[in-house]
């Protein structure tokens, strides 16, 4: 074979294979970038890398093109080395411009969020006619991204659901613009245990006057709240109201009859005689009863209307006291312990009468003289005498001799006054 034709064959083997690890090279590197560019969550930022990188592979296409022409008019291996190594160095730089454009949108578009902050984001990226708005939930906010117009369609977008009782503002049907914040307080449940029944609310967290004025439950300033009117309920309060009711009652009811009781010392104690007998009457009674808590905790007459009047029973009482002693019992006003002693002198007493039997000497600020008296183990006595040595609780007893006192002696004796 000629030298020259195997010479030519060599030189266009070499830049088929060239061209073709270009070319496979190129789409490759396209390939993936285009694969990263698509896959990032910054749809902004996709779009534009997309867009450099169709520019970018234009160019490479048109290199390519470039050098297949080349190939056909036969340039030298080094012109063809020269223009592959100019469509590596466009993929190169594909790659290069793609990753910044992904690294940049990362650091623009998702929001970092704040130390101490109790936001949340949902969404990573904004697209054409979305709108940022700010939800709060009993204080703590959420960010989200929605194409809704209204109120009710951002909640839905965002998995947000609201009860019956629960308040949100603004309105469902209110317009969202971006940079709105929609604020949602959600419902408490408490239970109000008044006039005997206990009731299950639900309510947005307002005071608990304000939770009873808007539930219809009355109250008065006699009325007994278990908690402060002014304190906001929280979920799960038990609110109890001793509610202060009163109501004006007529009822024909028996009237008692009163007992009049009249002491009689005549009488021995424990004793009692009936002097008239009395008699129970009826009559129309008016009530005025309050009520709380649902049970009656007073109740006032406002009127009686007899119609038979109750007689008054007169009863005498016995005050008289009673003692027995020596076989004797005899009634008795009072009685002293005493310290005895014996005396036998003649003449008269202090008062007048003559000494003797039954005579006895007392302390006249004690016992007045003129005392009828009855001493244990001496019998009855009159105090009518009076001694030096007789003061306080002594008595001197009486007796005919001096054999007589000496066997008395000295004793403590129980001393009754007679009525």
């Amino acid at each position: 074979m000629d030298r020259t034709l195997i010479r030519r064959y060599i030189k266009y083997s070499i830049m088929i294979t060239v061209i073709a690890e270009v070319i496979i090279s190129a789409m490759f590197i396209t390939y993936a970038q285009s694969k990263c560019i698509a896959d990032t969550d910054t749809h902004i930022t996709a779009s534009a890398a997309l867009n450099n990188a169709g520019t970018m592979s234009k160019m490479t296409v048109r290199s390519q093109n470039e050098l297949s022409d080349m190939i056909v008019n036969k340039l030298s291996l080094s012109s063809i080395g020269k223009q592959a190594s100019g469509v590596v160095d466009a993929n190169e730089a594909v790659a290069a411009k793609a990753d910044r454009l992904e690294r940049e949108s990362s650091e623009n578009v998702f929001a970092a969020v704040s130390e101490g902050s109790s936001e949340r984001l949902i969404g990573s990226s904004m697209n054409e006619g979305e709108k940022n708005v700010t939800i709060n939930i009993d204080g703590s906010n959420i960010k989200t991204l929605s194409n809704a117009d209204t109120v009710e369609g951002v909640l839905r977008d965002a998995d947000i659901s609201i009860g019956e009782n629960d308040s949100v503002s603004p309105a469902l049907t209110s317009a969202v613009d971006d940079g709105d914040t929609i604020k949602i307080i959600r419902a408490v449940t408490v239970t109000v245990d008044a006039d005997g029944e206990k009731m299950i609310i639900n309510t947005v967290p307002v005071t608990v006057e304000e939770m009873l004025d808007l539930n219809g439950i009355p109250i008065s300033s006699e009325d007994e709240i278990s908690v402060p009117l002014d304190k906001t309920v929280a979920d799960g309060d038990v609110i109890s109201i001793g509610r202060i009711s009163e109501k004006t009652i007529t009822k024909f009811e028996k009237v008692k009859h009163d007992v009049k009781k009249i002491n009689d010392s005549s009488m021995k104690k424990g004793t009692k005689k009936i002097v008239n007998k009395g008699s129970d009457g009826t009559a129309n009674i008016t009530y005025k009863i309050k009520y709380k808590y649902g049970k009656v905790f007073k109740k006032t007459v406002l009127k009686t209307d007899y119609v038979t009047k109750p007689k008054t029973e007169v009863v005498r009482v016995g005050t008289k006291k009673t003692a027995s002693a020596g076989g004797i019992t005899f009634g008795y006003t009072s009685k002293y312990e005493m310290v005895a002693t014996a005396y036998c002198d003649g003449g008269n007493t202090a008062s007048g009468p003559a000494c003797g039997d039954g005579i006895i000497a007392v302390d006249p600020s004690v016992i007045p003289l003129g005392t009828k008296v009855y001493v244990e183990g001496y019998g009855y006595a009159l105090a009518a005498d009076t001694g030096g040595y007789i003061k306080g609780n002594r008595i001197d007893l009486w007796m005919s001799n001096n054999s007589i006192c000496e066997q008395w002696g000295r004793r403590t004796v129980t001393m009754y006054v007679l009525d």
